[in-house]
């Protein structure tokens, strides 16, 4: 398992914010964990051997701006993103 933590308190539980990938399907919403100001999505680096892009979606209809973020996933991988460093959802 690897972990993508995006810190954000702008968009808390009163959101939902999920991730959407290009090797899942950018329709699939994967849905994340609220904790401590931040959202936290746990996924197995089996299924993204070749690495994976991916958006942050607000409340299944609002996109992240910008280009697609893009991790090569490693076993204990822990990734954080801050929202002040990302475009705006």
């Amino acid at each position: 398992m690897f972990t993508i933590h995006f810190a954000t308190a702008n968009h808390r539980p009163d959101f939902i914010v999920t991730l959407r990938n290009d090797i899942d399907g950018w329709g699939e919403d994967l849905p994340g964990i609220y904790e401590n100001d931040e959202w936290r999505f746990e996924l197995p680096e089996q299924r993204y051997p070749a690495g994976l892009a991916f958006k942050f979606v607000l409340e299944r209809t609002y996109w992240m701006l910008g280009p697609n973020l893009f991790l090569q996933p490693v076993a204990g991988g822990d990734y954080r993103l801050a929202e002040h460093l990302k475009a705006r959802l």
